[in-house]
């Protein structure tokens, strides 16, 4: 049977008259006149090939076989249905059984994953937390596949289709061994440009890199002893030696606690650069993903 061809709303006519067993007062229960139900009946007879329903005493309509074996079935579809329909439960973290998947760079990782962990395990002990690398964000496919649920980076370049909001902003340091000559005063754009760095993609390209585009048009080229992806891999390897390599002010001085050393202002002037949380518009109403946005913006607010 084709149910495009079938007005699902008979099945609610059906239940009426099964529990009135009575035209008028199944009307009345749906709110509709004597002459529509007797319509829906009618109807009914017709998809169901059966009386279903025939004169008794008193204008009792007395069920046929086939419409008390058709009872339970319809009431079962119409709990179903309700249940559909019914408004989705509020997310409440304390009892929630769910997995996040979040993109993150190692620098946003380190910076805001151990606080977002902290919330979770105290506010919502049933919540998962998977984070994959992402430094930056070529489409909306990683978002509509379902690969993560929301991404927190730099993301220059954010696709049309996505929703973005900026957590905080960050600027940048030169970074290098605090026995470094570099560092032992002010960094020049000429001794920047001269000196052995470790450049950080932050973005897919090196070009892309706005250091990268102000060092060319001031004529100068800089030599990369080495190009990372990683924030965390490029300080681990300044200490011992003449390396210097740009770093984001907070995780720069987290480190700069633990390890041998030293910072610089970077020696140009260095856009503003936004923190962002981006995810896709099929999330905006979902009150777990707007649970978790909440958390990762409080976070934010105290950094």
């Amino acid at each position: 049977m084709n149910l495009s061809k079938i007005n699902l709303n008979l099945l609610v006519a059906l239940d009426a008259l099964l529990k009135e067993k009575h035209v008028t007062r199944a009307g009345k229960r749906l709110h509709i006149t004597q002459s529509a139900m007797s319509n829906l009946l009618k109807q009914l007879r017709d998809v169901f090939q059966d009386e279903l329903f025939v004169r008794g005493q008193a204008s009792r309509m007395v069920p046929t076989p086939r419409a008390l074996e058709l009872a339970q079935p319809v009431q079962a579809v119409l709990l179903q249905a309700t249940s559909l329909f019914a408004q989705p439960e509020k997310f409440n973290p304390k009892t929630a059984r769910q997995v996040f998947t979040i993109g993150m760079s190692d620098y946003s990782e380190f910076i805001l994953l151990p606080p977002l962990m902290q919330a979770i395990t105290q506010q919502a002990p049933g919540i998962d937390i998977v984070v994959k690398h992402i430094n930056y964000l070529n489409d909306e496919a990683l978002f509509e596949n379902s690969t993560i649920d929301l991404a927190i980076g730099i993301y220059p370049i954010i696709p049309e289709n996505l929703i973005a909001e900026t957590l905080f902003t960050e600027e940048a340091f030169c970074l290098g061994w605090q026995k470094n000559p570099l560092l032992k005063k002010p960094v020049n754009l000429a001794t920047f440009a001269k000196a052995k760095q470790i450049v950080i993609l932050y973005y897919e390209n090196r070009a892309e890199l706005f250091s990268e585009q102000y060092l060319n048009q001031q004529g100068f080229t800089r030599r990369a002893v080495a190009t990372v992806l990683h924030t965390l891999a490029a300080i681990y390897s300044l200490p011992g030696t003449d390396l210097i390599t740009v770093v984001l002010e907070k995780v720069a001085k987290k480190f700069m606690k633990v390890l041998p050393l030293a910072m610089q202002p970077a020696p140009y002037a260095y856009p503003q650069i936004n923190i962002h949380m981006v995810w896709h518009a099929k999330h905006r109403n979902s009150s777990a993903h707007q649970w978790l946005r909440q958390q990762i913006k409080a976070i934010s607010k105290k950094l």
